[in-house]
C-alpha cells in the first residue's frame, strides 16, 4: 500500500463526557477526537506537538481544563538520553531477576525443595540493555521526499 501525501481524517464533533479509564467516574472525561483513515508523518508530528494522543487510528486531545484526570505528556529526547546510576542499577537487578528468578536478598534453595525459588538452569540467559542512540536510529518512514532522512528529533 502506497503512502498518501494527504491526511484523511473523520472529526467527531461531539464533546460529551464519558467514563474515565483512570478514576472510573462517569461523564467526567472530555476530549476531542478523530479517526485517522490515513495521516502523513508531518501531520501526525504536528498533532503530537500540540498535545494530541493516539490509540490505533483514533486520535484524541483531552480537554485539560474540564476533564477529571488531565493527561500530561512527558517527552524524552532519545538521542540525548543518558541513564542515571540508579536506572543502570535497576536494569542490572532486573537482568539478575530474569536470569535467576530471585529477587535481591532472597536465598536460592536446592532444586525441588521450594517450587518458587529454583534457579534457572539450562535456559538461555536474558539481558536487557539500553541501546546506544545514533542519529539514524529514529528515521521516519515516508514516501514524501521532504521527509527523507529526517529523524524524530530533527
Amino acid at each position: 500500500a502506497k503512502m498518501s501525501n494527504r491526511s484523511i481524517v473523520e472529526y467527531f464533533a461531539g464533546h460529551e463526557g464519558y467514563r474515565c479509564g483512570y478514576c472510573g467516574k462517569t461523564d467526567t472525561n472530555y476530549s476531542h477526537g478523530m479517526w485517522a483513515h490515513s495521516m502523513t508523518v508531518q501531520d501526525y508530528q504536528d498533532l503530537i506537538d500540540r498535545g494530541w494522543r493516539r490509540s490505533g487510528k483514533y486520535c484524541y486531545k483531552p480537554t485539560m481544563d474540564i476533564t477529571c484526570c488531565p493527561h500530561y505528556t512527558i517527552r524524552c529526547k532519545t538521542l540525548e538520553f543518558s541513564a542515571t546510576k540508579s536506572q543502570k542499577k535497576t536494569i542490572k537487578r532486573f537482568n539478575s531477576y530474569l536470569n535467576t528468578g530471585q529477587r535481591r536478598g532472597e536465598r536460592i534453595t536446592e532444586r525441588g525443595s521450594d517450587e518458587n525459588s529454583t534457579k534457572a538452569t539450562g535456559k538461555e540467559e536474558v539481558q536487557i540493555q539500553l541501546p546506544q542512540a545514533s542519529s539514524g536510529d529514529l528515521s521516519l518512514k515516508s514516501d514524501d521526499p521532504k521527509n527523507a532522512g529526517k529523524t524524530l528529533s530533527s
